[in-house]
């Protein structure tokens, strides 16, 4: 894959899907969004945002440093009480990854050290790149989103598909609704209104 290609591959996913984050979390009551969803996951869903925005912050954090510790991130309660401030935050987070990496189509690529605490080995450190710390990061917020999804079904009425429901997922219901002679879908194409997605999928 070119540099060119993996630059965007990486990044702009992550980004357009914090952009998305914040004009759901603007449509929300700060009721709702402190409330705790039923069902095993006991976390509100400002819980379950707090909690991705806050590696977000610790990729951004170790651009310079070359150092990234989600275990040691900041602990931003804040952003689990009020959507407005945590909508913000998606803008903002999303301005500083498109603008990092809008600088440096070689960032994709630059090395990083991710710390890791480990029960047994202690506190490790495994080399990354930010590429791949993108590629992570994008892959957690679907999960977490697809978590809120089975929680509370009503919410996935207003979001993209893409928030929740993997990309290999989406690609392989895409194929199976498209006709035979369609050729390849591409997943960012529009779900056609029939399109049956497995609630939760990842």
């Amino acid at each position: 894959m070119a540099t060119s290609d993996l630059h965007t591959a990486t990044a702009f996913p992550l980004v357009e899907d914090l952009q998305c984050w914040a004009a759901w979390l603007e449509t929300l009551e700060v009721e709702c969004y402190v409330r705790c969803v039923a069902g095993p996951e006991s976390a509100s869903l400002g819980a379950h945002v707090r909690h991705h925005l806050e590696h977000v912050l610790a990729l951004c954090a170790g651009f310079e440093s070359g150092i990234v510790c989600y275990d040691a991130r900041s602990r931003r309660l804040d952003w689990a009480q009020d959507p407005e401030l945590a909508a913000a935050a998606c803008r903002e987070l999303a301005t500083r990854l498109a603008g990092h990496l809008g600088h440096n189509h070689q960032c994709a690529h630059q090395p990083l050290q991710v710390v890791l605490h480990d029960r047994m080995a202690g506190t490790v450190q495994v080399g990354s790149t930010v590429g791949r710390e993108l590629a992570f990061l994008q892959s957690h917020g679907v999960h977490h989103f697809a978590v809120l999804a089975l929680a509370q079904p009503h919410l996935k009425a207003s979001w993209s598909p893409s928030l929740w429901v993997a990309e290999s997922t989406l690609r392989a219901a895409l194929e199976s609704a498209a006709p035979a002679n369609m050729g390849p879908v591409r997943v960012d194409s529009v779900p056609p209104p029939n399109l049956t997605l497995p609630l939760g999928a990842q």
